[in-house]
């Protein structure tokens, strides 16, 4: 992984890479259930949503596949999370003017470290004919956590699937 600017400047080092806080478990058997039950519905040309969605798996960190905004959202939320009545500044320009924006201060008052949170990547060709499906997978991994059995705990690379 490259040694790029820290998304959180104030986060020690030991925190660069961050586990995102999951039932995951739980969530991982609800979701391959969805999956499975819609595995079969075509769209018109007679695609497989099964083909489209092909598995439920978990991604390690960090990855240097991982440097989108969506993936740097979620660290920095999953940190923000963890550190109540801490100021972070965030977007911080890499290239400062003067006058210019020196970034946006953030602080969570409410300690919000026990909330579960994940990053769910969604394909690209789940849009058209297979967003019911989609959202239809989306909604029973919010059910698996909202019914898990076991409480949400920090990733771990040790559950990895995906490694880059």
């Amino acid at each position: 992984m490259e040694t790029g600017s820290k998304l959180v400047e104030e986060a020690p080092d030991a925190d660069r890479a961050r586990g995102l806080m999951l039932s995951w478990e739980d969530v991982k058997a609800g979701v391959e259930a969805a999956r499975e039950g819609l595995a079969e519905e075509t769209d018109a040309s007679g695609f497989r949503f099964g083909d489209v969605l092909t598995g439920v798996r978990f991604a390690g960190f960090p990855r240097s596949s991982n440097t989108y905004l969506c993936n740097n959202t979620t660290y920095a939320v999953n940190y923000l999370f963890d550190h109540p009545g801490q100021t972070f500044r965030l977007l911080r320009p890499s290239h400062p003017r003067e006058g210019g924006p020196t970034g946006v201060d953030v602080t969570l008052t409410k300690d919000f470290g026990a909330v579960p949170r994940v990053f769910a990547h969604w394909a690209k060709d789940l849009q058209g004919p297979f967003e019911p499906q989609g959202a239809a997978v989306m909604r029973a991994l919010i059910a698996a956590q909202l019914g898990a059995a076991t409480p949400p705990r920090r990733g771990d690379n040790e559950l990895a699937e995906v490694t880059d």
